[in-house]
This record gives structure tokens, C-alpha cells and sequence, in this order.
């Protein structure tokens, strides 16, 4: 999946991937959210930096 698809995903889409079990599909969507988190991180301290 491209970055743009993950940060579009919920639990219904997961859901209709075949991830049944509500947990499963927490579990998923808090990963995205770390990752999203980290990539915002990586790219304010590359703008901190450039400055």
C-alpha cells in the first residue's frame, strides 16, 4: 500500500480486507498512527534543520 492508502484506512475498510477481529484492526490503525507520527517528527526536524 502506498502512504497516501494507509493514512486513509479505518476499521471498516480493514474490515472489508478481511481483518474481523476488532483488536486485529486497533492494532493496525495505532501502527499507521506511530508511523504517521514518526514521519511528522523526520520532517519538522529536517525543516528545524534547514533553517
Amino acid at each position: 500500500m502506498a502512504g497516501r492508502a494507509l493514512l486513509r484506512l479505518n476499521g471498516e475498510k480493514l474490515e472489508r480486507m478481511g481483518i474481523v477481529q476488532e483488536t486485529l484492526r486497533q492494532e493496525v490503525l495505532q501502527q499507521v498512527l506511530q508511523l504517521q507520527v514518526r514521519e511528522e517528527v523526520r520532517n519538522l526536524q529536517l525543516l528545524s534543520r534547514s533553517k
